[in-house]
C-alpha cells in the first residue's frame, strides 16, 4: 500500500465530514487506506461519516482522550502504506495536493517528513514553516510586545519571511495540521513522543529527525486548506490564563525546552538556517 491517511479527531465532526470528503473527492487513483482515531469526543463521529465510503478504512474509538502524541502512535501502529499523512479534522485536501507530496519523497529520499503550504480559509497564508521556537517567540506571539516594531521582527524571522516560501525549502519544522512522513524514517527516528499530550509534538519530532540526518522539507506546491482559529489571539492574555489549553500548551513548551537533547540545551541553529 502507498499511503496511510491518519486523522486524530476530539469533537469536530463538522470538520471532519468535509476532511474526509475532500479526501474522496480528491480522487486518488492509487491503494491508500484512511485511520480515524476518534479521542472519546461527546459523539461518536461514526452516524455522521459512515457514508463516506473508502476502500479501505479504520475507525478506532478511544474510550478516553489519549492526547494527540498517542492517537497519531496508534493509528501509526496499524496503518500499512509506504508513506503516512497526518492530517487535523480540520484540513481540506485540495485536488494534486497528496501526489505532490509523494511525488517530492520518491525523488528525495532524505526527505523524511514533508509539509504543504497551508492557507486559511480566507486564502491567506498560513506560516506553517517556522525555524524553532524559543521561550520568547512564544511570549511575543501571544501578547502586544509581537506588534512592535522589535517584536514583529523577531515573529518574522521564526516564521521565515525572510525566505522564499514560493519554493521548496529545508526547515526546522512544519506545523503537524498537515504533514507527509516516510515510513522508513518513522522506523529510525520512532514514533511522535507521547510525553506530549498536545503542542510541541510536531516540533520535537522535526527536531529528532534532522538529528537522525533525515530532512524535513516545506513543499509550497502542495496546497491544503487550514481551518485554524487561535481563540488565544482574540482575547486579553490574562484571560487565557484560566484556559486548559493554555496550560497544556505551556507544560508541552517546559517539556521541550528542557529536554536534554533540545535545539536549546545544544545551543544550535541547526545547518538549514
Amino acid at each position: 500500500m502507498l499511503l496511510s491517511i491518519i486523522i486524530v479527531h476530539f469533537n469536530q465532526t463538522k470538520f471532519l465530514v468535509s476532511c474526509l470528503k475532500s479526501i474522496k473527492k480528491a480522487g486518488l487513483n492509487f491503494c491508500f487506506e484512511v485511520i480515524v482515531v476518534d479521542n472519546h469526543s461527546k459523539t461518536s463521529p461514526f452516524p455522521e461519516i459512515k457514508n463516506i465510503r473508502f476502500s479501505h478504512f479504520k475507525l478506532i474509538q478511544n474510550k478516553k482522550n489519549l492526547g494527540l502524541s498517542k492517537a497519531v502512535n496508534q493509528g501509526i501502529r496499524i496503518s500499512q502504506g509506504k508513506y503516512i499523512l497526518i492530517l487535523n479534522p480540520d484540513i481540506l485536501v485540495h485536488p494534486n495536493s497528496i501526489e505532490t507530496l509523494i511525488s517530492f519523497l520518491e525523488k528525495n529520499l532524505r526527505a523524511g517528513l514533508v509539509g504543504p503550504r497551508l492557507v486559511y480559509a480566507n486564502g491567506k497564508l498560513q506560516y506553517s514553516a517556522r525555524r524553532y521556537p524559543s521561550p520568547l517567540t512564544l511570549v511575543l506571539n501571544r501578547i502586544f510586545l509581537g506588534k512592535t516594531r522589535w517584536g514583529k521582527k523577531k515573529l518574522d524571522y521564526y516564521f521565515l519571511k525572510d525566505k522564499d516560501l514560493t519554493k521548496p525549502l529545508p526547515v526546522h519544522w512544519v506545523l503537524g495540521a498537515a504533514l507527509m512522513v516516510r515510513r522508513a524514517a518513522i522506523e529510525d527516528v520512532g514514533p511522535m513522543n507521547e510525553k506530549f499530550f498536545l503542542y510541541f509534538e510536531d516540533v520535537d519530532w522535526a527536531y529528532r529527525f534532522w538529528q537522525k540526518g533525515w530532512e524535513v522539507w516545506y513543499l509550497p506546491q502542495s496546497k491544503m486548506t487550514h481551518f485554524y482559529q487561535r481563540l488565544s489571539a482574540r482575547r486579553p492574555f490574562f484571560l487565557n490564563l484560566f484556559s486548559r489549553i493554555f496550560w497544556i500548551h505551556l507544560s508541552s513548551a517546559f517539556k521541550f525546552f528542557l529536554a536534554g537533547d533540545s535545539p536549546l540545551k545544544e545551543g544550535a541553529e541547526n545547518p538549514h538556517k
